[in-house]
């Protein structure tokens, strides 16, 4: 039988509310969604405030090791708390109304006058009070109260209780050249903006190649599970959910060997801060780990050329569009030239960025690809002695014999 939960509730004046989140009596949790409401979204709120539309209840729980969190009203907390420290205004008769601050003196803003400042203060917020909480149940209850609000599949990931997701968070705080990983998702192009827990989630992608399940073909198995997607069915997240029963736990050596993994990342990346394709970096990534005698200079090499054959043939496209055949027909030829000098291979790769993209399938086309012209040739002696189930990481050495061994996902 499930737990019986005895919530209580109080009525609270917004003023008084907020002077304890920003004494921090109550505080919002990691698991909590990032902020990411619009301007027009907190307006809204004020403005229904300020009418005397009754607000939905705020929820805090009382967890031990915690303190009081809010399970769910954050996004509340937060745009009425900017609102009272004149971070924004709410518009009244054309006028930028201002809590008791305006940025500019000027004659289209103004700050609220005595009654409307009165009714804010005293305005009463339901809070339902959880006492003595864990931590699985306080967000067992936030995932509870937010089946009537979608949430993206980077914030259920941020929600989601496991050892897993802790560790991720441990990953965004891992420091490179004294810049943590987290700050990288805003300097580096290629890197998903970190807001809404697109950062957390792209880490989840890069664990399922860097941690895949044991199998006879290691190479094949971290390739089919790295897929985001937006919806729960994604492959990523399938692999977060089997997470704890495969693998049970997150160990030190396993912590180790994906820091050293996002080191090497960020370098690669930093060398040339391109803007790449998600799957062309998920390929990239796959290959730094599981392809012998990958090059990453080859890679970018391949990667170039991929993007002026891309480009030459939406030239030619535009050209046609236009009336312009001959130009067309022209620059589509040179084009073609270059893709046969490659088997045809830059238009199998672009082709697979739509059709597979992030998938397994799609991963496997770049894969035999990245096999034909981005590693560095070997000798026919060095070569004879190696088949295909025997090629084992690049970068991070012995990698996959070091992986613990789990049941298959």
């Amino acid at each position: 039988m499930s737990t019986l939960l005895s919530p209580r509730h109080v009525n609270i004046e917004i003023a008084k509310y907020v002077e304890g989140y920003l004494n921090r009596e109550y505080t919002l949790p990691i698991w909590q969604r990032q902020e990411c409401w619009l301007k027009n979204y907190r307006r809204s709120l004020i403005d229904s405030i300020m009418m005397g539309i009754d607000l939905p209840k705020l929820y805090i729980g009382e967890i031990s090791g915690l303190g009081k969190i809010i399970i769910d009203g954050g996004h509340r907390t937060r745009a009425i708390a900017a609102y009272l420290d004149n971070k924004f205004s709410i518009t009244v008769d054309s006028i930028s109304v201002f809590y008791s601050e305006t940025p500019v003196d000027t004659k289209s803003s103004r700050i609220m006058n005595e009654r409307e400042k009165n009714h804010l203060d005293k305005y009463q917020l339901t809070v339902c009070i959880y006492d003595k909480l864990t931590e699985s149940l306080g967000r067992k209850i936030f995932n509870k109260l937010q089946n009537a609000v979608p949430m993206s599949v980077p914030d259920v990931v941020n929600s989601y209780e496991s050892p897993l997701v802790d560790a991720l968070r441990e990953f965004l705080e891992h420091e490179v050249a004294e810049i943590n990983i987290k700050e990288y998702f805003n300097i580096l192009k290629t890197f998903p903006k970190p807001e809404n827990n697109e950062d957390l989630y792209q880490i989840l992608s890069l664990v399922t190649i860097c941690w895949p399940v044991p199998t006879d073909n290691n190479q094949k198995e971290a390739l089919r599970w790295i897929e985001k997607g937006i919806s729960k069915n994604s492959r990523c997240f399938q692999y977060l959910q089997a997470f704890d029963d495969s693998f049970g736990e997150v160990t030190d050596e396993m912590k180790t060997k994906m820091n050293d993994f996002l080191e090497k990342i960020i370098e690669v990346l930093n060398e040339k801060n391109h803007k790449l394709p998600g799957s062309d970096f998920n390929t990239l990534c796959h290959s730094m780990l599981w392809v012998k005698n990958f090059s990453v200079p080859e890679f970018w090499t391949f990667f170039e050329v991929v993007q002026d054959y891309n480009s030459e043939k939406t030239r030619a496209t535009k050209s046609s569009k236009k009336g312009q055949y001959d130009i067309a027909k022209e620059i589509n030829s040179k084009a073609e030239k270059i893709n046969e000098s490659y088997n045809n291979k830059l238009s199998t790769w672009i082709g697979s960025r739509r059709n597979g993209g992030s998938g397994e399938e799609g991963m496997k086309v770049r894969l035999e690809i990245i096999k034909e012209y981005c590693i560095i040739v070997e000798s026919e002696e060095e070569s004879e002695d190696e088949s295909e189930e025997e090629l084992g990481p690049n970068i991070l050495d012995d990698f996959g014999n070091k992986i613990p061994k789990v049941n298959a996902l």
